[in-house]
């Protein structure tokens, strides 16, 4: 939302979307079409190459709290994300001082998109190092491209967070708008 609503405020959108609205029905800046200006392009390769948006991000709506929640009925491991490792100390200052639990973060190697590696993108990282993690039962994600990575018979969970009613359902997606929905979902699955 943060970069949504910084690209908003700076070059408005042909749409008239707010925020909310653009992270609904595009999810990522690079995607909304009247942003698909060599200056937009700029502006977001730079603030994506220095990272400095990070320390800025406000957590999600009741996300902290919904977390907290979730880790006193389930264990929560550790974070993986596909930001790149150069990002790991803002990553996890950022965490701490948002109050979140104080975990492992595991993020994305430079070498990670080396033709070599055999890895396509980010999601196909992020399916290979859940993968080897098999005491992960759940993973709470935004993106359904980390579904197209994993096996169809994947045995861990994965809540779709914002994710409304009608994207794909497969055997191991549980689809989460909202962050209460995460909760609900990994109640319902976890709690004895």
């Amino acid at each position: 939302f943060y970069i949504a609503r910084l690209f908003n405020e700076q070059y408005g959108n042909s749409e008239e979307l707010s925020p909310e609205e653009i992270v609904i029905k595009y999810r990522y800046p690079d995607k909304v079409p009247s942003w698909q200006t060599p200056i937009v392009t700029k502006r977001q390769n730079e603030i994506f190459d220095k990272g400095s948006h990070m320390p800025f991000y406000p957590p999600v709506n009741k996300s902290l709290e919904y977390v907290l929640a979730i880790d006193s009925i389930i264990p929560i491991l550790g974070y993986l994300t596909g930001r790149p490792d150069r990002f790991h100390k803002i990553t996890t200052c950022w965490l701490s001082k948002q109050g979140f639990p104080k975990k492992q973060v595991i993020m994305r190697p430079k070498n990670s998109f080396l033709p070599e590696s055999g890895l396509e993108n980010g999601f196909h990282w992020k399916a290979k190092i859940l993968e080897s993690l098999p005491n992960v039962l759940g993973t709470i994600d935004d993106s359904f491209g980390i579904t197209s990575y994993l096996p169809e018979n994947y045995p861990g969970t994965i809540f779709l967070y914002s994710h409304s009613l009608d994207t794909p359902q497969l055997s191991f997606t549980i689809n989460c708008p909202t962050w209460q929905e995460v909760y609900q979902a990994i109640t319902k699955k976890f709690k004895k």
